[in-house]
C-alpha cells in the first residue's frame, strides 16, 4: 500500500464531505496510513478556516474510528462473537467518545445469517421486534461468505447534529480487502 501524503488525505477528506460520506474506499485507504498522517491532515483543515465546525466533528470521526479499529483487529474483538457457522458477518460500532476524549468508549453489536450474534445482547436493552437493525436483510443479501462488514458510528456527532457518520470497512475471510479489488 502506498504511503499517502497529507493533500491526499485531505482530498480523501474533501470527498466525504462532498459526496455521500465516507466509503469503504476511504476507510481501505486511510486504515493502512500512520494514525500520525491523518492527524496532520485533520490540522491542516482545521487551520485553514474553510470548514465548519460541524465538517471538521464529521472528519475527526475518522480520527477516533482508526485506533478503535485497530485495536479490535489486533485483539480479535470483532470477531470473537462468531463462530465457523457464520459465514456472513455484519458488525455496528457504535462510538461513545468525542475526538477529544481520552478515553474511548464503544459498544460493538454483532450480526451473522443467524441473527444477533452478540453475548449479553439481552443487556443491551434492545427490545425483541429491535434485535435486527433495520437495514439487516439488505446487508445480508449482499455479502458474499466470508464478507465481514463493520460500520461505525459516532453517537456524539450524532446527539449534536443528529445525522450519522458511518465508516465502513470490508474484511474477507478477516482481512480488510480494497473494495476496488476483484474477488
Amino acid at each position: 500500500m502506498r504511503k499517502l501524503s497529507p493533500q491526499e488525505c485531505v482530498a480523501l477528506f474533501d470527498m466525504a464531505l462532498n459526496k455521500t460520506g465516507y466509503t469503504s474506499t476511504h476507510s481501505y485507504l486511510m486504515f493502512n496510513q500512520d494514525p500520525h498522517l491523518i492527524e496532520l491532515s485533520y490540522r491542516i483543515m482545521e487551520t485553514s478556516n474553510k470548514y465548519s465546525e460541524k465538517q471538521l466533528d464529521y472528519v475527526s470521526t475518522m480520527l477516533i474510528v482508526k485506533p478503535i479499529h485497530d485495536m479490535l483487529m489486533e485483539k480479535g474483538g470483532l470477531t470473537s462473537e462468531f463462530d465457523e457457522s457464520d459465514r456472513k458477518r455484519y458488525s455496528s460500532v457504535v462510538i461513545g467518545s468525542a475526538a477529544d476524549d481520552p478515553l474511548l468508549n464503544f459498544v460493538c453489536i454483532n450480526y451473522s445469517e443467524h441473527g444477533l450474534r452478540t453475548t449479553g445482547g439481552d443487556q443491551l436493552d434492545i427490545p425483541d421486534d429491535k434485535k435486527l437493525p433495520p437495514d439487516y436483510t439488505g446487508i445480508m443479501s449482499m455479502l458474499q461468505e466470508g464478507d465481514h462488514l463493520i460500520r461505525y458510528m459516532s453517537k456524539p456527532y450524532f446527539d449534536k447534529y443528529g445525522d450519522d457518520t458511518w465508516i465502513p470497512v470490508a474484511l474477507r475471510d478477516g482481512d480488510q480487502v480494497d473494495p476496488l479489488a476483484k474477488r
